[in-house]
């Protein structure tokens, strides 16, 4: 019960995580996908409207805000300091508001900003924020696959059964022996192999795959379990030497000595 209830916590917080990430994402895009509407609005904006029109309309709100406040102190009169032509200018608050080239200024801005009102210019945001949210989360997953791609700069490279299988066909480097489908090198049969493993991590199949493949060639078996003469000698084509076992051969070695 305890193990169930492990596995359901781990799997839940891998789901909760997986989710909040995806949120995360998700914000990023449109947070990125809004500022790159912003900057399109912010052109469609500048087609029409001057930075001097921009200043004289926020100068001509300045000026109101002190009339304003002139009025509730009964000052009565305000002025109102703006750049132009080169220097500064000091004319009063009311003469600046009324004067045709400020209420022409103010007329264009005010123009400007209903457009971006307009069912047009909305459509055209709506589109851009949406092409620029799902190009973004396009960009997103083209960067998580090209981190997990490795790149290799040397050494031993770790491939599929399939892969290996395929290049050693290429390069004719297959032997007729093999391990399990995996085939060993042509013409280094003979060379050296660790097959290294803890108990019960399949040593021993191993050899069992192999074996059954060199019956037809002379080979030298050292078995210290037992196991290997019992599953595989046969008297009638095999030698075996060892003095504990019945169906020893035999053998001195003492006359094979040539010198001592």
């Amino acid at each position: 019960m305890s193990h169930s209830v492990s596995h359901m916590t781990r799997g839940g917080q891998v789901w909760a995580h997986q989710i909040r990430m995806s949120l995360q994402v998700c914000k990023n895009a449109a947070l990125i996908a809004l500022a790159l509407t912003l900057m399109v609005l912010a052109f469609l904006l500048m087609e029409n409207l001057t930075l001097e029109s921009l200043y004289l309309w926020g100068v001509s709100w300045w000026a109101g805000t002190k009339l304003t406040f002139s009025n509730i102190l009964s000052h009565g009169q305000a002025e109102i300091s703006f750049w132009s032509g080169g220097q500064w200018n000091t004319w009063d608050a009311l003469h600046f508001i009324h004067h045709p080239y400020t209420q022409d200024a103010i007329h264009l801005a005010k123009s400007s900003f209903a457009r971006l009102w307009s069912p047009e210019t909305i459509n055209v945001s709506l589109w851009v924020f949406l092409l620029s949210f799902f190009g973004v989360g396009g960009y997103f997953t083209w960067s998580g696959w090209s981190v997990r791609q490795k790149e290799h700069i040397r050494g031993l490279k770790l491939v599929s059964v399939k892969r290996l299988k395929r290049m050693m066909g290429f390069k004719k480097l297959k032997s007729d022996l093999h391990l399990d489908g995996v085939p060993l090198v042509r013409d280094r049969e003979t060379s050296h192999m660790l097959i290294a493993g803890t108990t019960g991590s399949g040593k021993t199949n191993a050899l069992h795959h192999l074996l059954p493949q060199i019956r037809h060639q002379k080979a030298v078996i050292v078995d210290l379990t037992g196991e290997i003469t019992k599953r595989y000698f046969d008297p009638k084509r095999d030698v075996l030497l060892s003095p504990s076992h019945p169906e020893s051969a035999r053998w001195n070695p003492w006359l094979d000595t040539r010198n001592i």
